[in-house]
């Protein structure tokens, strides 16, 4: 039980629930179509992909974390090796790769326009720091953008030291010589091995004095 829930413990919780999600829709499609979830069989993954491609009209991200949940769902049902699903059949992989394609060929990837040099500069002319809220607004984007940091990194940061009983996935640090970022967990890194970047003072100096 202590080695089971140790496993448990090597993917965060929301990849944990996403494979849960992307299974339930694999087992309600086998279902449907009056296929074998488990073990399941290359025809009917490649009948997956299909159905996902041209039937949900999914994006290629989906179809991604859908078939790692599928993979992650025969891996902890310690079946036997004869069993287990070939994952590199040459026939799935075309399937998959036949499947990106075609998505990537109806759909256009929106990108959200990244914070600018010129934007900094207007939130920096335009935010009033004497109010609370516009200096918190303004200390937020300085981090976001002096530190290169995502948005799940920057809200789950405790000031100065990590609190008791806090979850916090890093750490804020003002020093005479600039910011401390210490990110012990992020997107990039499950494993909780603690991470430093250090925003220099001198190099960015209004964005220190902001945060």
């Amino acid at each position: 039980e202590d080695a089971k829930g140790l496993a448990e413990k090597a993917r965060a919780p929301a990849t944990l629930a996403a494979y849960a999600r992307a299974w339930r829709k694999f087992e309600a499609f086998c279902e449907h179509d009056g296929e074998r979830a488990l073990p399941a069989d290359i025809g009917t993954l490649i009948l997956y992909a299909q159905h996902m491609t041209q039937v949900e009209g999914c994006a290629a991200s989906s179809l991604t974390l859908a078939f790692a949940g599928i993979r992650y769902r025969h891996d902890i049902a310690h079946l036997d090796i004869t069993q287990r699903p070939d994952w590199k059949d040459i026939r799935l992989l075309e399937m998959l790769k036949a499947s990106r394609r075609d998505i990537s060929g109806r759909k256009a990837i929106k990108r959200a326009k990244p914070l600018s040099r010129e934007d900094m500069r207007d939130a920096f002319e335009m935010l009033d720091v004497d109010t609370l809220r516009e200096r918190r607004d303004l200390a937020v984007m300085a981090l976001a953008y002096t530190g290169c940091r995502r948005r799940s990194e920057l809200t789950g940061l405790d000031y100065a030291k990590r609190g008791e009983g806090s979850d916090a996935s890093g750490i804020l640090e003002v020093t005479a010589e600039g910011i401390w970022l210490v990110l012990l967990r992020s997107k990039t890194n499950q494993e909780g091995e603690p991470k430093k970047h250090f925003i220099n003072r001198k190099l960015a100096a209004r964005s220190c004095t902001a945060i």
